[in-house]
């Protein structure tokens, strides 16, 4: 079916980051691996530099040239922005995951109903429209996310909430009760002490 997942922060990233992004990629090389090509270059231009300075500038402006080109390209940018996406809902997904385990076993079996249910829903969806419609599925998709985190939210506070009662000494609780109230019975009503017994 379709997998739901609860939504994720958007990403919004500076062109900055596309700049570091392409001074640390690194390149595949035949029978040599992933290599971090451009800088390499750089390291061996900075070496023929102690010899001859004029290569220095012939690096530096290699490296600017190389990392405006490269950072500016929307296809380089849409494939960091890929994988800074992916990396987020590996790492949200996680987080979902290990809420999920903590909770007790009736909010478990709750959580995965409504989650197959919201599956069930967009495959439906999914059927019935267009390809002109997505805007429509991913709106759908967002508040079915929106459902699943309230919801995940819920169970959590109810799990935390009984495990606290049922930790409580009702006993003491009781008298602590009776307490109160007999000091209530007590105090002036018109006193501020009474009001806060109340």
């Amino acid at each position: 079916g379709k997998r739901v997942r609860m939504a994720e922060p958007d990403l919004k990233l500076t062109y900055w980051r596309y700049l570091m992004e392409a001074f640390q990629r690194r390149t595949k090389i035949p029978f040599l691996g992933q290599l971090p090509v451009n800088t390499m270059a750089l390291a061996g231009l900075t070496i023929a530099g102690l010899f001859n300075p004029g290569f220095w500038l012939l690096g530096l402006g290699g490296e600017v040239l190389y990392l405006y080109l490269r950072s500016s390209s929307p296809r380089f940018q849409r494939l960091i922005q890929a994988e800074q996406l992916l990396a987020a809902q590996k790492s949200w997904s996680e987080r979902v995951e290990a809420v999920v385990a903590r909770l007790s076993g009736e909010s478990r079996h709750r959580y995965r109903s409504l989650l197959e249910q919201c599956r069930r829903i967009l495959g439906m969806s999914e059927a019935l429209e267009e390809n002109s419609l997505g805007n429509f599925r991913d709106v759908r998709t967002r508040s079915l996310n929106q459902l699943l985190g309230i919801f995940l939210r819920l169970l959590s506070s109810r799990d935390t909430i009984r495990e606290h009662l049922s930790q409580l000494d009702r006993s003491a609780l009781a008298r602590e009760i009776e307490g109160l109230e007999q000091r209530l019975a007590e105090a002036d009503p018109t006193t501020a002490l009474a009001r806060s017994l109340e």
